[in-house]
């Protein structure tokens, strides 16, 4: 299978692989799967730390209590409130009168370690429970950074909690473990990566040089290492416990490169999940890393499991003068061959999974000014070149791009990418009295939260009125397809009508009446083309489609459209695929002049039923 890599991608690197688990993955399901059993099951002496264990009363449109409803359409909408980077610790006050002034619900990095030894887990529980606690904050999500990053001072230091230190006993791990300099029951920090891994040698020193007495030296930490999964499982524990619904991976491209198939991965987050289920305030955990597609095993399959519930990205904005506010950056951005920002956002936009993107606006430090990770002609990074900017820029930056961003399209044709604004960061603060866009981002959010009920609205009505749709499945065995269809619909075969009659070509409609009206037709079409003809062929023939988006659907490729205005009360939402021996034409006519959203979704419902492989020779039927 191959191996994608963009170049201009900083250490984003996707390992397809089809074997059976590597011995790295197999061990970390051995492990964490005991580890959260051996929490969940209460051998572990392991108190939760937070005092709110739960909601007593969630927002509507807000509303989870599961992992299933963690759907896209909800991350969505805690997304487009999210704020970057926002440390609330160190004035917990003002910072909650921040979050309840704007109506922040997703605060992404509120807390991470870089450097720092684990925190005071009461002192995190204690403002999480005052927040949760509140009238205005019950839905606020804190999400916390298991990073990239780990400081020989600070690791060799921590000592193993005696509930993990049980679990390696148990797991024997510690038969074979060779101890740090604190000793068996501290981590230890060589025992995070292989410094004698040919692959591993650039990870090693990454973020700081080891001195002379061979301290101070800072790596990145290898997730197929038994000690890195133990120090992971023992921050993601704690998180969960301190009342944190949001784990952060930070770059998978760098603690996973050594990870085949993102098998290890895979085990994390399952792992996370089972822990949230039994003990997170809303038994469930978004999920997110920096990459732009992380497939169990390289799947690029949009039917394949997920690992997370979103994908986060650096904006890479660089000063211009484009626009007035002197900064741009996204899918639109000036092409001048140096900055990365519009080729990285057409890399976010083309894996197939339907997940939401979050974008922040991200620090690297300084760098040479040549570098494409240089916001200005200093060499600052983003962040720095933000705060350096007039309050009236940022805010008109904030506002640009926030619209903006949720107009992209992901392959699978969802508009689901967000601007986080920034919280605290390299000394920035976007409190008012600092200059800071507070009222900016706080109308954006209102903005936002207006469309999340209305959103939760139109979704509550299409799941009640699919729950209240009979579907029935129709199976052509004369003409190899099958498909679902709506209990109610009239079936018409009009293949007589055809303008080009060809063998094997056929026409089929399915019309749904309302007070004696058509409401909408799907019709179902099917022309024979020549041998081995593929989407791209088809497409050089009939370039309108190039237009279209691309889809694939059962393993069929092809293109995907909506056209027409609710207001014309013509709607149109089509469909075209591509098999190698016949061209597939599915489209939905919707005459009723309602919410063009109720037929998408049965049209939707409708393609990804249709069956053109290898059915069992049977009559048409119901």
């Amino acid at each position: 299978m191959k191996v994608i890599i963009a170049a201009f991608v900083l250490a984003l690197i996707l390992v397809s692989s089809a074997s059976a688990d590597t011995p790295a993955a197999m061990e970390a399901n051995r492990a964490l799967k005991y580890i959260s059993d051996y929490i969940i099951s209460g051998k572990a002496q392991k108190p939760i730390t937070r005092a709110v264990l739960s909601p007593t009363g969630q927002t509507p449109d807000l509303q989870f209590v599961r992992q299933s409803d963690l759907t896209s359409d909800l991350v969505d909408r805690y997304l487009s409130r999210g704020i970057s980077h926002f440390l609330p610790w160190d004035k917990p006050q003002r910072s909650r009168e921040f979050l309840r002034n704007t109506g922040t619900k997703y605060v992404h990095w509120s807390h991470l370690l870089w450097g720092p030894p684990p925190p005071d887990w009461k002192t995190l529980s204690a403002e999480i429970d005052t927040v949760h606690n509140s009238e205005w904050g019950k839905d606020v999500v804190f999400e916390a950074g298991v990073m990239e990053a780990i400081y020989k001072d600070t690791i060799d230091k921590v000592t193993i909690p005696e509930w993990l230190f049980q679990c390696m006993e148990d797991l024997g791990i510690n038969k074979t473990r060779k101890p740090g300099p604190s000793g068996p029951k501290c981590f230890s920090y060589e025992n995070m990566f292989d410094r004698n891994a040919a692959d591993w040698n650039g990870m090693v020193g990454r973020w700081a040089a080891r001195g002379k007495d061979g301290s101070g030296e800072a790596s990145v930490p290898d997730i197929t290492m038994t000690e890195t999964q133990l120090w992971y499982a023992y921050l993601i524990t704690e998180y969960i416990d301190a009342g944190f619904e949001g784990i952060f991976f930070g770059q998978f491209g760098l603690t996973g490169s050594r990870d085949k198939g993102n098998e290890c991965m895979w085990e994390f987050s399952q792992f996370t999940k089972r822990l949230a289920a039994a003990r997170a305030y809303r038994r469930s955990v978004f999920l997110s890393t920096h990459h732009y597609c992380v497939a169990y095993k390289g799947q690029l399959n949009p039917d394949s499991p997920t690992m997370f519930t979103h994908m986060t990205w650096p904006s890479r904005m660089f000063y211009s003068s484009k626009h007035e506010f002197g900064m741009e950056c996204g899918l639109n951005a000036t092409e001048d061959g140096k900055h990365r920002t519009r080729a990285e956002f057409k890399m976010l936009m083309k894996p197939p999974f339907d997940l939401p993107m979050l974008i922040e606006i991200d620090n690297y430090g300084k760098v040479s000014p040549d570098s494409p990770i240089a916001a200005d002609s200093e060499g600052n990074d983003e962040i720095t070149a933000y705060m350096k900017k007039p309050p009236a820029a940022r805010a008109a930056f904030l506002r640009y791009y926030y619209h903006e961003f949720q107009t992209y399209k992901n392959k699978p044709g969802k508009c689901r990418t967000h601007l986080a604004p920034s919280g605290e960061r390299c000394g920035y603060m976007p409190y008012a009295e600092q200059s800071g866009e507070e009222e900016t981002i706080a109308d954006l959010f209102r903005e936002a939260a207006k469309l999340s009920v209305m959103a939760a609205a139109i979704a509550k009505d299409l799941q009640a009125a699919e729950a209240a749709e009979e579907w029935k499945t129709y199976r052509d065995g004369k003409r190899n397809f099958a498909l679902e269809r709506p209990g109610a619909s009239v079936l018409k075969d009009r293949s007589a009508e055809l303008t080009r009659k060809t063998p094997g070509s056929f026409w089929l409609e399915f019309s749904v009446r309302t007070n004696n009206k058509t409401a909408y037709a799907i019709n179902v079409r099917r022309a024979v083309l020549a041998a081995d003809t593929t989407p791209e062929t088809y497409a050089a023939e009939n370039p309108f489609l190039l237009t279209w988006e691309r889809v694939t659907i059962n393993g069929v490729s092809g293109f995907s459209a909506t056209t027409g205005e609710q207001s014309a009360k013509t709607v149109i939402h089509r469909a075209l695929l591509v098999d190698g021996k016949s061209v597939w034409m599915l489209n939905l006519t919707d005459t009723s002049g309602g919410n063009p959203q109720k037929t998408k979704q049965v049209f939707e419902r409708v393609a990804r039923s249709l069956n053109v492989k290898g059915l069992e020779p049977v009559d048409a039927s119901d």
